[in-house]
């Protein structure tokens, strides 16, 4: 599914400016103010507004919006939510983008003000314009999980050692925004909520069950990663942040997420979202393990990802967390919304968490099933 560029017909060669009306209604629709978009166009080489089409993806914190500019062409335009917008932070997330894009890394070029910065303060808020990367969503194909292991594999290579860069010029980079599932007090607060919660017989059990699952695998993943050490990760490596266009990754999104942790934390969350089995609202007909081609896939992909630039695959010693980092990241991802809500998508909760507590399970008592396909 295209993401819906604003496109110039053959027919218009000169277009003028758009209709200001239009535009603020596609502002609205974004999520901006009306005259915002005008205001932060105006520093930055993009020309009149031909169209503008709002792009309702992500956080709704950080609104977007895409603009066909008479001299830049089609850009995407973000307000940074709050909380990502500081300027250690944007310094930061800014030089991992520059970076791999200097290797042809798939990723969506900054566009500077016409002052030569990559961010634009205004009013107590912060800007970024990117390239408009044409493209769609990923199929979960065993060629596409390929692919989008290779792509994490070359981005663990390429920024390996690029916080001890970021050291030297005084930028201190912390713990990733997103992403962070493994031995986390954040998790356990939300496992001690959970029981109230819900509102169903066995709350108390499932909401026990999984707590159990959590510790298990977060004390047999401490174990396999002690002394592996941090660098930059994504933080937040899913389908839904990567771009296809026939067959090929073209974009890699959603870097604001990136931090220091053991890389294994991307690579297992990436591997449980390539690998998860089952569709539809009757999660007992879900299928318990991962599915073994997708996830041999992505794995061979990971560590095809990192010989293209040409270090070694992901050591054997730090692979055995795989399914101990599987099982914690699926709990996590569950449990968290749910503590805070009560609620799954506006529906009772339960049953959906005893899918989870099935399927963590499964990842807790075959841990040498999973690393079957872990390779290298």
């Amino acid at each position: 599914m295209d993401r819906g560029s604003p496109s110039q017909s053959a027919s218009d060669r000169t277009p003028g400016p758009m209709d200001p009306q239009a535009l603020a209604d596609a502002e609205s629709q974004a999520g901006f103010v009306a005259g915002e978009v005008h205001h932060v166009r105006v520093h930055y080489p993009i020309g009149h507004v031909i169209r503008a089409k709002a792009l309702n993806a992500g956080s709704p914190q950080a609104p977007k919006i895409i603009l066909l500019g008479s001299i830049s062409g089609p850009v995407v335009l973000k307000r940074l939510a709050p909380g990502r917008d500081g300027p250690e932070f944007v310094h930061v997330i800014h030089s991992i983008h520059r970076r791999l894009a200097a290797h042809d890394y798939p990723i969506a070029p900054l566009l500077s003000t016409r002052g030569g910065a990559s961010a634009l303060r205004l009013e107590g808020r912060v800007y970024e314009v990117c390239g408009y990367v044409r493209g769609g969503k990923c199929d979960r194909s065993p060629a596409q999980t390929r692919l989008a292991g290779e792509a994490l594999g070359r981005y663990h290579a390429l920024l390996a050692n690029a916080h001890d860069h970021l050291g030297a010029m005084g930028r201190a980079v912390g713990e990733p925004l997103t992403g962070v599932y493994h031995d986390d007090p954040r998790i356990r607060r939300a496992l001690a909520r959970l029981p109230q919660s819900l509102d169903a017989p066995g709350s108390d059990e499932l909401a026990a069950r999984l707590g159990a699952l959590y510790e298990r695998s977060a004390g047999r993943a401490r174990d396999a990663l002690e002394g592996c050490p941090d660098q930059i990760v994504h933080g937040d490596w899913h389908p839904g942040n990567l771009l296809f266009e026939d067959g090929r990754l073209v974009a890699v999104l959603d870097h604001e997420s990136a931090g220091m942790a053991p890389a294994m934390l991307d690579i297992a969350n990436g591997a449980l979202q390539f690998s998860l089995q089952g569709s539809g609202i009757d999660f007992r007909q879900w299928p318990t393990p991962p599915d073994p081609v997708r996830l041999s896939d992505f794995m061979g992909g990971v560590h095809g990802g990192r010989a293209i630039i040409g270090v070694p695959g992901v050591s054997r010693r730090w692979l055995d967390a795989l399914p101990w980092l599987m099982a914690q990241a699926l709990i996590a991802e569950a449990i968290v919304p749910i503590a805070a809500t009560g609620a799954f998508h506006g529906r009772d909760p339960a049953p959906f968490l005893r899918m989870v507590a099935r399927k963590a399970q499964w990842l807790a008592d075959h841990p040498m099933e999973v690393l079957e396909h872990a390779g290298p």
